[in-house]
Order: structure tokens, then C-alpha cells, then sequence
């Protein structure tokens, strides 16, 4: 494409398009056509988009710089509760249902579904850390209170939503469960137990350094004793003998 025909093109049409539009095939010479034509299909689609958005740009004739909204990103607290009002719209009982167990667990999912994919990019965020904990938590005591109280809509609700089942209070798997971490030893008391010998053996050792001391003492004040004394009958024999 020759310089003059490209800035002839480029003077008619809106700044912020000039660069994008160089693609089109009204001011594409014949080489530049066959360099396109041997482009990859994926490639091909993509100039294909720019050349799109290139002309819908073009079409702006007041001000080229304008916003539309299809421009823009949805914010994230609009995603967030869209998301959550989306997942728990099929599990609402009424239409002004808003604490129904299963209702609370969609909702409870959708929000830990979101705040998991947060954490993956903000592993630092401790406040939402805790916040996602917290959820999981009211999830499982809901997922809980429903299966105690209505097993069908229970099953229904861990289908859709693929969740795993929790162990249910008064069943077997909860005795199973007791039977099973029975055989452990209670770690909290075998911490206890060590560091109680711990503390007796650091007392007995402590108790023997201190006998040792005071033996060392006496010791040495029975050597000062003998050598005074020593001292003092060399200095009486000598007064004798003057």
C-alpha cells in the first residue's frame, strides 16, 4: 500500500481509528490481499474483528473518543451478585422465598465459588480468607439442618449443585466415623503427658545441678576451713618457738 493512498484514507477518517482500518480492503493493493489470503484461519478472523471494529468506529461521527457500554467490563459487584442471584433462583419455593435451607445453600455455593476464584489471585487477602472459611462453614451446618429434616430435598440439592455429603448427626456414618478415630491415640493428651515428663525431667535435671552446686560449696568452704586452720597452728608453733 502506497503512502499517499494511505493518507488520503487516513485524513477522512476519526484519529482514534486510523491505525486499525489500515486493514481494510478498499486501500489493500493486490500483494497485500495475498499476504492476507495465506494467513491462518485464526488469524484471518482476527484481523477480521479488527477490521469490524475498526468501521463501527468510524460510524461515530459526533465524538470518536465516546464511551458506549458495550465497551466496558461489567464491575465485579455487579458479576458477584448476578452470580449469586442467577444460582439460587431455580431453588427459590416462592417468590418471596429468601431463607429456605436450599435457597441459603445456593446462594451460600455461589458465593464461595466466587470468593474461591478471589483467593486464587489474592492470596494474601486474610479478611476475604476468613470470609470464605465462615461460609463454609453456615453451608455445612445448612446442608446438615436439611438433611435431618427433609433427606429428599437434600439429595436433590448435593445432585445439582455437586456437592459432597456431610455426616449427618445420629447415623451410622457419624458412629462409623467415632469408631474409626477411636483407634487413635487422643492427641491432645499425649501432647500433655510428654510435656508433663518434660517438665519433670527438666526438674529432676535442675534439682541435680543444684545439689551438685552446694556440694562444690561445702567443698571449697571445708578446704578454706582446713587451710586457716592449718595456717593458724603454723603461726601459734612459730610464737612458741620465739
Amino acid at each position: 500500500m502506497s503512502v499517499d493512498r494511505l493518507s488520503d484514507v487516513a485524513d477522512d477518517m476519526p484519529a482514534p481509528v486510523k491505525r486499525v482500518t489500515a486493514f481494510d480492503d478498499e486501500v489493500m493493493t493486490d500483494d497485500e490481499r495475498q499476504k492476507m489470503a495465506k494467513l491462518s484461519p485464526e488469524k484471518r478472523e482476527e484481523m477480521e474483528l479488527i477490521k469490524a471494529r475498526a468501521k463501527e468506529l468510524a460510524t461515530r461521527q459526533k465524538d470518536p473518543w465516546q464511551v458506549e457500554q458495550s465497551d466496558l467490563e461489567p464491575a465485579g459487584p455487579y458479576v458477584y451478585q448476578k452470580q449469586v442471584q442467577l444460582a439460587r433462583a431455580p431453588y427459590r419455593r416462592h417468590t418471596r422465598d429468601t431463607g429456605s435451607p436450599e435457597f441459603q445453600i445456593a446462594s451460600y455455593t455461589a458465593r464461595i465459588k466466587y470468593l474461591t476464584e478471589h483467593m486464587k489471585l489474592n492470596r494474601k487477602d486474610f479478611a476475604s480468607r476468613r470470609g470464605l472459611v465462615g461460609l463454609v462453614n453456615k453451608r455445612r451446618r445448612m446442608l446438615k439442618y436439611l438433611g435431618r429434616t427433609k433427606p429428599d430435598i437434600y439429595k436433590t440439592v448435593l445432585e445439582t449443585l455437586g456437592l459432597r455429603p456431610v455426616i449427618l448427626p445420629g447415623t451410622v456414618e457419624s458412629q462409623q466415623r467415632k469408631v474409626k478415630y477411636a483407634q487413635f491415640k487422643n492427641v491432645k493428651k499425649y501432647k500433655r503427658t510428654l510435656a508433663d515428663k518434660r517438665k519433670k525431667e527438666e526438674e529432676k535435671e535442675r534439682m541435680r545441678l543444684e545439689f551438685e552446686f552446694r556440694e562444690e560449696r561445702r567443698r571449697e568452704r571445708a578446704r578454706l576451713a582446713s587451710a586457716r586452720d592449718e595456717r593458724q597452728f603454723e603461726m601459734e608453733g612459730a610464737a612458741m618457738e620465739d
